[in-house]
């Protein structure tokens, strides 16, 4: 086989495991995170996790929550923008 035949067999790298939000699985593209539980999401992710699931609950732990406030994860974000 040539060259070109053998890269289009090749499977897509996979996202970092570390980057990706653990409700979509996703890469990261606005990270924010829960100062309750110091747990990051996508920031979109997590704000419909909780227009759903009724009282504020952190999403991995279940952990009530006493707000719905989150803040940006500059660290991951950065990370995500040196992929």
């Amino acid at each position: 086989s040539d060259w070109y035949e053998d890269k289009a067999e090749e499977t897509p790298p996979e996202e970092p495991h570390a980057l990706c939000c653990p409700i979509t699985h996703s890469l990261y593209r606005d990270p924010v995170f829960v100062p309750e539980s110091g747990n990051t999401y996508e920031r979109e992710a997590i704000v419909n996790f909780w227009k759903q699931a009724g009282p504020t609950r952190d999403a991995l732990t279940n952990a009530s929550l006493s707000s719905d406030q989150v803040f940006t994860n500059w660290d991951k974000r950065r990370e995500v923008a040196a992929c």
